[in-house]
């Protein structure tokens, strides 16, 4: 009886320690959850902090900033200051044509960097002077003009006029004398007055320089 007590006292005993093993082993041991959230918290960290080029601090910072935008050129010339203005002598007084941006107006003025044009224009229908043909022809580009006092026009490629009332006809643009009154404009080009020396030059000299 006491070797079967003996051996029932040894078998609790074991019993015993084997379950504070058991029982220490999971007090120590930590959870799933516990390593995993230690796992996952610093990648965590770094997603909420924008990681990689496109969310980090560092990448705007470097950003090329944004170029300035101009605003872009007038369209169909480059303005006034290409304006070129001539200058018509009769009797002695001067009165200035600004002329118009075709090609019949260019060719004009670059012949007149040679020297000045001298010609005689003669009253026609109580409206215009009209120029005796030029020694040389100019482009044209006729069309349907309705001219009005002060217009110059280019009549036939070879022919100036110069308006001191109204008519439409078929004409190139070449100018329009500037800063004349109605009776300014009658008195300057001798209105019904017949025949007159017209100087054309760009500079009221025939300077070419």
């Amino acid at each position: 009886m006491k070797r079967y007590g003996l051996r029932l006292v040894c078998v609790l005993c074991c019993l015993l320690a084997a379950g504070c093993a058991v029982q220490n082993g999971y007090e120590t041991t930590p959870s799933r959850s516990e390593n995993s959230a230690q796992a996952t918290g610093p990648e965590g960290m770094e997603m909420a902090g924008g990681n990689g080029p496109a969310g980090s601090p560092d990448a705007d910072e470097t950003s090329a900033p944004a170029q300035e935008t101009k605003p872009p050129a007038a369209s169909g010339g480059t303005g006034q200051e290409d304006a070129v203005t001539l200058t018509i002598t009769i009797d002695g007084i001067e009165a200035k044509l600004l002329l118009e941006k075709n090609a019949a107006a260019s060719a004009l003025a670059k012949r007149l960097r040679e020297g000045a044009v001298t010609y005689t224009a003669n009253d026609f229908g109580g409206f215009e002077k009209v120029g005796e043909p030029l020694e040389f022809s100019l482009p044209r580009a006729d069309t349907y003009i309705e001219a009005q006092p002060g217009d110059a026009v280019l009549y036939q490629g070879n022919r100036i006029v110069l308006f001191y009332g109204g008519n439409g006809w078929s004409y190139t643009r070449i100018g329009r004398l500037e800063g004349l009154s109605l009776s300014e404009l009658a008195d300057f080009l001798r209105a019904g007055k017949g025949a007159v020396r017209v100087t054309l030059s760009l500079d009221g000299s025939g300077c070419t320089e």
